[in-house]
């Protein structure tokens, strides 16, 4: 199995409301599967870390992934977040 691939985001700040963090990292998701969509092989996914810009505290995780049949698709989870 590949190495797992990882990327810490700084998104937001202390003053945005959680729902408006939760798009921020919905959009930035959006945004970069089509940047990955180049860099990941079938079957590859990566994790990506958001925190604030402003302030160390994470937000939530996300993992985006390539199937084998090059389809694109992430996740969102704020479950583990330290607000």
């Amino acid at each position: 199995m590949p190495p797992r691939k990882e990327m810490s985001i700084a998104i937001g700040c202390v003053d945005d409301s959680f729902e408006t963090l939760k798009t921020m990292c919905n959009d930035k998701c959006i945004e970069l599967m089509k940047t990955l969509k180049l860099e990941l092989n079938e079957g590859e996914d990566m994790e990506i870390a958001f925190f604030f810009a402003d302030f160390g505290e994470l937000i939530g995780t996300s993992r985006i992934s390539k199937n084998e049949s090059g389809s694109m698709s992430f996740t969102l989870d704020f479950s583990s977040n330290t607000l």
